[in-house]
């Protein structure tokens, strides 16, 4: 094995760990006291970090130095890291889950709730209400972008700011339609809407590649 196989290896194996704990090349290097770009070296083989660096990377990934150096192959931590790191995904999307299945059945007591006292009691015959359920769309929408942020995922916040974004366009277009608000408003809303979907579409672009994953 010459030197530059040696390094491509060990950069592999490096970006393979980092990845299983969930870490971007920059959170990478503020744990080691270097740059992102020193990282993205190493995982690219350009540059081998030295002896010290890679037991620090040991003992903050939980596995030898000969894992960080040896044969790309599964070994049984690298094995247990993929196992949590699965798990934790799991608890992540069961707790986002969970968190907006928890506002869908508050608005639907709301909702219930009030169209017994509304329409049952009084027999007013209000249908403005159904607004709880139109109004709970971008609401979700923020509760998943609250979890996206903590667990830094980039494609999720920006699918989060989307859903804001529509979810409200759709739920004020309807509260137009339901309080007869001047519909011809809801052209220059959709255009609004499209002008900030693509700024948020080019902000995350940005922020995806200043983070280098």
């Amino acid at each position: 094995m010459n030197e530059s196989d040696f390094r491509k290896r060990t950069g592999n194996n490096i970006s393979y760990y980092r990845k299983a704990n969930g870490l971007t090349q920059s959170a990478l290097g503020e744990k080691l006291n270097y740059s992102d770009k020193a990282v993205s070296k190493w995982e690219r083989g350009e540059s081998a970090p030295d002896i010290f660096v890679l037991y620090k990377m040991s003992e903050l990934f939980s596995c030898s130095i000969n894992d960080l150096i040896g044969q790309e192959e599964k070994n049984p931590v690298a094995e247990k890291i993929d196992e949590l790191v699965k798990l934790k995904q799991f608890r992540r999307i069961m707790i986002t889950a969970l968190s907006v299945g928890l506002l869908w059945l508050v608005s639907s007591v709301i909702y219930f709730i009030t169209d017994l006292i509304i329409n049952g009691i009084y027999g007013l015959g209000q249908n403005d209400i159904i607004l709880v359920f139109m109004y709970s769309v971008p609401a979700s929408f923020i509760i998943t972008l609250i979890f996206s942020k903590i667990w830094g995922r980039i494609w999720q916040q920006a699918l989060s700011v989307s859903g804001i974004l529509w979810g409200g366009v759709i739920s004020l277009l309807v509260s137009f339609n339901v309080f007869d608000f001047a519909e011809k408003s809801a052209e220059k809303i959709f255009i609004a809407a499209a002008v900030f979907q693509v700024i948020i579409i080019l902000w995350y672009v940005m922020r995806k590649k200043s983070e280098k994953k």
